[in-house]
């Protein structure tokens, strides 16, 4: 028998820097996965996003660079595992960041 075991679900924790032009983002630890896929994009239903990826799941903070000032970011975040295929886990609720 052969069985297929999803990443945990994700929960995440955004905020914008006070330079403008960075998000923080704290993710949910979980020990059973290979890291964190971040996706942002400006708008919400993330056309043209950009991910920021987080390898090893000790690393569950991050930096998102690069943002334009006074501009609204959508920001959303899944666990991955990586065996003989990568496997994702499901989206967390996406966060709506001002900077």
């Amino acid at each position: 028998k052969t069985f297929k075991i999803n990443p945990q679900g994700q929960s995440i924790s955004a905020k914008g820097d006070k330079s403008g032009k960075k998000i923080a983002v704290t993710l949910a630890k979980h020990s059973s996965n290979s890291g964190y896929q971040v996706s942002y994009a400006d708008n919400s239903g993330f056309k043209n996003s950009k991910s920021l990826w987080l390898s090893g799941n000790s690393k569950n903070k991050g930096t998102i660079k690069g943002l334009k000032s006074k501009k609204t970011y959508y920001v959303k975040a899944r666990d991955y595992t990586i065996g003989k295929t990568k496997v994702y886990g499901k989206w967390s609720a996406v966060k709506k960041v001002s900077i």
